[in-house]
């Protein structure tokens, strides 16, 4: 996020200073640990496409009041939320001309990031399901980068040591 802020702010080119536009931004449970860095926690404007994925439990689902919030699918209890004292840079694009994509997974912060089960290890999770939303955050990523037209191959095999298709 910071980076895309950089280049919007833009480099110089022939003498010139030029905003450079991102074609596509993929973010994996983005947070702001990095006091006075990154405060603005909004995707840049000059993003074209941006696709985030969410430990259940941001602060767009449940505040610090509540004990459990329902995510559309399942109760999920306070103490199952991952890495719940995070500060989620979860305040979506700074412009509406951003394709914005969204979507929340219940999953440990490891998992969305591509480590199952390797951080904290709330009530609630286990290692073959963190396997299985790990998997499904990055498709969720990739399936959409691929549309924004970055040329990337799909992923099919993951070294999760898990056989199983995804829902």
């Amino acid at each position: 996020m910071e980076v895309a802020r950089q280049l919007k702010a833009g480099i110089i080119v022939n003498g010139q200073l030029q905003e450079v536009p991102i074609r596509f931004l993929g973010l994996y449970d983005p947070v702001d640990s990095a006091t006075g860095y990154g405060e603005l926690e909004t995707i840049s404007a000059n993003v074209e496409t941006a696709a985030a994925v969410f430990a259940s439990g941001t602060s767009a689902e449940v505040s610090v009041d509540e004990d459990f919030y329902y995510d559309g699918e399942q109760i999920v209890y306070r103490e199952q939320i991952s890495r719940k004292a995070f500060d989620r840079a979860d305040h979506g694009p700074e412009s509406a001309e951003t394709d914005y994509f969204l979507k929340w997974i219940l999953g440990t912060h490891a998992a969305i990031g591509g480590a199952p089960w390797s951080g904290d290890m709330p009530a609630g999770h286990n290692e073959p399901n963190d396997r299985v939303k790990a998997i499904e955050s990055d498709q969720f990523v990739w399936q959409r980068a691929i549309a924004s037209g970055v040329p990337i191959n799909e992923e099919d095999d993951y070294g999760y040591e898990y056989d199983h298709p995804l829902p």
